[in-house]
């Protein structure tokens, strides 16, 4: 199948204050994981800052199509390339909290022995709405400082200004925790924000292939019933993606500065890109679940070709690796990269 090809040029604006704030938000949610971690009990371990609770770590495939164009190719997007993967389900606060609490959840994906990475991985992170509710670094301060007050709504409603509010970024965060999720393996999953495909922009989702197997046996109750609604379908059923890109087509509508923007499907419909599958299995082992809490995931690993895009991307470069360093330095762990 042949698909057009459409590059126009990538328009990153960079604000001179960005790197100072970047790093302001960084310290900030450094001391929220301390405090955290000084609170918890004996045992516990530092946590991510963000989706703390994983739902399951399961180990799988990602085979890439064997009939793409040329221009869909990449070093690691080759037709018939195979990869062996780790994917963490999570949700998306750094809370660990009741899984019928309205929360964003997350699909990061890290495919093994990438060359031309330095990282010798390849990760892709998805949650499950395609758009993010801050849109640059001085919104993202504003969100922090709200957080760590705990007067959230504050962040959407700065004072009585009718003009001052962020009724987009609401709207967005008010989807994310309006969706009802039971079963993690049987969602869709969007990157919100762009990256780099050869000379082009482009957003990534991971959608399920085929309908929900275990429709009739799903948990909706107890505290975890994800991981529940997970290990049930893992014991009976792989699991299936369809891993796609979407080509930005159109700078003023697609752009690369504004996560909370919706690049339009009817413009720009998702190829399929590769397929990801889950075997069967059980994730709970200890050696296993080990290996999930010390996993470090970032978009910044990644080959030059498909480098993160924007200004919220540019924020996860300073404060993912910050977070990463502090947690593993908390939990006593070596901060590296697996391999199968």
């Amino acid at each position: 199948m042949d698909f057009p090809s459409t590059t126009i040029d990538i328009e990153e604006k960079v604000n001179s204050d960005e790197q100072k704030l970047s790093h302001t938000i960084a310290r900030m949610i450094e001391e929220t994981v301390k405090q955290r971690f000084a609170s918890s009990t004996s045992n516990a371990l530092a946590q991510r800052d963000a989706h703390g609770k994983a739902h399951g770590c399961v180990r799988g495939q990602f085979k890439v199509n064997g009939d793409l164009p040329h221009h869909l190719t990449s070093p690691v997007f080759q037709p018939g390339k195979e990869y062996d993967c780790y994917i963490r389900y999570s949700n998306g606060s750094g809370l660990s909290q009741k899984d019928a609490v309205g929360d964003g959840r997350g699909m990061a994906i890290k495919l093994l022995n990438v060359t031309k990475s330095s990282s010798n991985t390849q990760d892709f992170l998805l949650i499950n709405h395609p758009t993010f509710f801050v849109k640059d670094a001085s919104d993202y301060l504003d969100f922090q400082k709200a957080t760590k007050k705990n007067k959230l709504l504050s962040f959407f409603f700065p004072g009585l200004n009718p003009f001052k509010w962020r009724l987009m970024e609401f709207n967005v965060a008010k989807a994310i925790r309006q969706k009802k999720v039971f079963n993690p393996l049987a969602i869709q999953y969007w990157s919100m924000t762009p990256f780099l495909f050869n000379q082009q922009g482009v957003k990534f989702s991971a959608k399920p292939i085929g309908p929900d197997p275990i429709q009739d046996q799903l948990d909706k109750t107890s505290d975890h019933f994800l991981k529940k609604n997970m290990l049930t379908h893992l014991s009976q059923y792989e699991a299936q993606f369809q891993f796609m890109v979407q080509l930005q087509t159109d700078s003023k509508t697609m752009p690369i500065e504004d996560p909370r923007v919706e690049w339009d499907e009817a413009k720009s419909p998702f190829i399929e890109l590769a397929q990801i599958n889950i075997p069967k299995q059980n994730f709970t082992s200890l050696e296993q679940e080990t290996l999930c809490e010390n996993l470090s995931f970032t978009p910044w690993h990644h080959v030059p070709e498909h480098r993160p895009l924007g200004g919220i991307n540019r924020i996860r470069k300073v404060v993912y690796d910050a977070i990463s360093k502090l947690r593993h330095k908390l939990n006593n762990v070596e901060e590296v990269e697996p391999s199968f």
